[in-house]
């Protein structure tokens, strides 16, 4: 409790093949309509990208599908950074950390996100936590100088 009062925002990145696999379903749309936490939910089989092909979810949920789609301009830089190929969850991250191009940046870019107010908690296989890491020192430590690799192994946590 004492934690989260300190905590300004917390954004979740859950990424899965398809929401009808959503585990805690139920309580995550508790969640993210209470706004308590800014929910993401990053599908990576998802073929057409509208939500009514996906079927009826409760509002939270839809909410986190169409933020975890993006705006077309972070979804683009997304799919740019992976080669065309299907966006993932820390791709969907690395995208929101990014300043827009004539227009707003992405949500942790407005935010002003950076490794002095932020704490990065990366949950997954392997490639999920080496891309993530790799994702937070391209935009972070765009200098030598600038990169303090101790503060980015103080901020950034996975569950290996």
């Amino acid at each position: 409790g004492i934690v989260l009062r300190l905590l300004k925002d917390i954004h979740v990145y859950h990424g899965l093949r398809h929401v009808a696999n959503l585990p805690y379903k139920d309580r995550l749309n508790e969640l993210a309509i209470s706004e308590k936490i800014n929910l993401a939910i990053i599908e990576s089989l998802s073929s057409s990208g509208s939500i009514s092909s996906r079927g009826v979810e409760p509002e939270g949920i839809v909410r986190a599908l169409q933020r975890g789609g993006g705006s077309i301009a972070s979804r683009l830089v997304a799919q740019e950074e992976v080669g065309g190929g299907n966006v993932y969850v820390q791709h969907a991250m690395g995208a929101d950390l990014m300043p827009g191009k004539g227009g707003p940046g992405g949500a942790l870019f407005e935010k002003g996100a950076s490794l002095k107010n932020t704490v990065f908690v990366v949950c997954g296989r392997m490639a999920l936590l080496e891309d993530s890491y790799s994702i937070l020192k391209s935009t972070f430590c765009t200098t030598e100088s600038d990169c303090d690799t101790n503060l980015l192994g103080k901020r950034f946590f996975t569950n290996i």
